[in-house]
């Protein structure tokens, strides 16, 4: 097993600007580059050798740890391989599992964080679930890898409750390009944060990716803009020279950024405000007068108003062209309170009840555009709300 040598990614941590700890990775040094070796490849199906070379990678990795401990440990593990070495009884087999190599080194259990990557397995989740509470139960950490890819599902975060999502490079790669993926990924944000997860976000090879999945809460990075799979593993105090300036420059982005978008909620709400907005009810139907609210800004796209229980009670005035809108009413009846942004308005319209109030901008698949939603009360029987997208 000479020709396979373990190889060291670095995780940096942002919560301290330190190297968190290192990813292992197989590595077939008999050619140069050093290359993935082709067993590991395809691992949709139980390969003795892969498991041999494995253990050799394990064996080297956890002998050179003992003598220079370098941070936390990320083992990319299959469902199979963790089952088996749960499972077998290592005097039986005469083969050392993982966890029988972490206890033969006598390496702290709280140091290595499982990594279960996503490929498919006859074994049923819950016995999955159970080995990795097992696991859990040992000390072990757990990452669950390549969330977002097209295999990820649900259903497993929620029976393996890991400490740290790995976020797929692909999904973030997609989302510097949609609205459609970027809002996949502040749903795992918020999913990560229901499920208290860490989100690790890797394959991070430039500044755009990077601010990305800092913006989009991530704990940790990973990827060769912050530093190449090595022979050795960096020391905990070593960081990359220009990631302070990288910082730097995001947090400084953001806050203009930030700015930018308050000052144009705020010039959306003063020309709001200088609106006096008409309606009158004829039967069930709340008719609004909004010539003056399509031409005063053409942000401005549809206007509607609901009642307090979320039911739509005026037809929707949509922007067609220029200051021309068209009105719609097919929607009327339906109830939006479903929205997640529907209480959330009630709430400030509860608190300030004369103003406009905005909350965070959302996006909307219809416009294929971020929208940030105005509301306001109108005639204290209904609730009048107005989307806006963002320049």
């Amino acid at each position: 097993m000479k020709n396979y040598q373990p190889f060291y990614q670095p995780v940096i941590s942002i919560e301290d600007s330190r190297v968190f700890g290192h990813e292992i990775l197989a590595r077939d040094i008999s050619v140069q580059p050093a290359i993935l070796p082709k067993e590991f490849i395809n691992q949709n199906s139980h390969d003795e050798f892969r498991d041999a070379i494995e253990t050799s990678i394990l064996e080297k990795t956890f002998s050179d740890y003992k003598s220079s401990p370098k941070g936390k440990l990320f083992i990319n593990l299959s469902p199979d391989r963790l089952l088996r070495d749960l499972e077998e009884d290592p005097k039986k087999s005469g083969r050392l599992g993982i966890l029988s190599l972490v206890e033969k080194h006598q390496i702290p259990p709280e140091n290595i964080y499982l990594e279960i990557i996503e490929i498919s397995t006859l074994r049923s989740l819950d016995s999955l679930a159970t080995a990795v509470e097992l696991a859990k139960h040992m000390g072990y950490k757990i990452a669950m890898d390549d969330v977002g890819s097209e295999s990820s599902n649900l259903e497993r975060l929620g029976a393996l409750q890991p400490d740290i999502i790995r976020i797929d490079l692909i999904l973030l790669k997609k989302s510097l390009q949609s609205n459609r993926y970027k809002s996949m990924l502040e749903y795992l944000k918020d999913l990560s944060l229901g499920i208290g997860a860490e989100l690790l976000f890797e394959g991070i090879e430039t500044l755009d990716e990077m601010n990305l999945a800092i913006d989009s809460s991530a704990r940790y990075l990973q990827g060769f803009l912050l530093g190449m799979p090595s022979a050795e593993a960096r020391n905990l105090l070593e960081m990359p020279k220009q990631l302070e300036n990288y910082l730097v420059e995001f947090h400084s982005s953001k806050r203009n950024s930030i700015l930018q978008e308050i000052d144009f909620e705020e010039r959306t709400r003063n020309i709001l405000t200088k609106q006096n907005i008409f309606s009158k009810r004829i039967q069930d139907i709340l008719h609004i007068d909004v010539q003056s609210v399509f031409f005063a800004t053409p942000e401005i796209m549809r206007v509607y108003a609901t009642d307090w229980n979320g039911n739509q009670i005026s037809p929707y005035y949509e922007r067609s062209q220029g200051s021309s809108f068209k009105q719609d009413s097919k929607s009327i009846g339906k109830n939006w309170s479903y929205m997640s942004y529907f209480y959330k308005h009630i709430k400030l319209c509860f608190r300030y009840k004369n103003s406009w109030n905005t909350q965070d901008p959302y996006f909307d698949s219809k416009l294929d555009q971020r929208v940030l939603v105005f509301s306001k009360i109108l005639d204290n029987e209904a609730i009048l709300f107005v989307d806006v997208v963002l320049p």
